[in-house]
């Protein structure tokens, strides 16, 4: 297998950790990391905006996406360690998995 080497900046882990704490779930092109986020009510039916569903449009046309969510509660790790090792971890995989859900 192939060495992936991955240099994530802290500014674009700290845009997806105040996402995260907007209570937003975050999409990653892993290919161009681009990101786009939707509330996490919207990803569980509780509302419908069409502006949120085009932003899920938009992430259906990657080939393969990165789905960060908060930590788990009973998680002991700063929120930038999370980011970091969910982005690694998948980023690792993505040539095997067209799609990728992370929380």
């Amino acid at each position: 297998m192939e060495n992936l080497s991955v240099n994530i900046s802290n500014g674009f882990v700290h845009h997806i950790a105040q996402a995260l704490d907007c209570d937003m779930i975050c999409f990653v092109n892993p290919d161009t990391f681009e990101m786009e986020n939707v509330p996490h009510d919207f990803l569980s039916g509780m509302y419908h905006d069409e502006t949120w569903q085009e932003t899920l449009d938009r992430v259906d046309q990657w080939k393969q996406y990165i789905t960060i969510g908060r930590p788990e509660p009973s998680e002991s790790v700063r929120i930038d360690q999370h980011i970091r090792r969910k982005l690694r971890n998948e980023l690792a995989k993505k040539s095997s998995l067209p799609r990728v859900e992370v929380f």
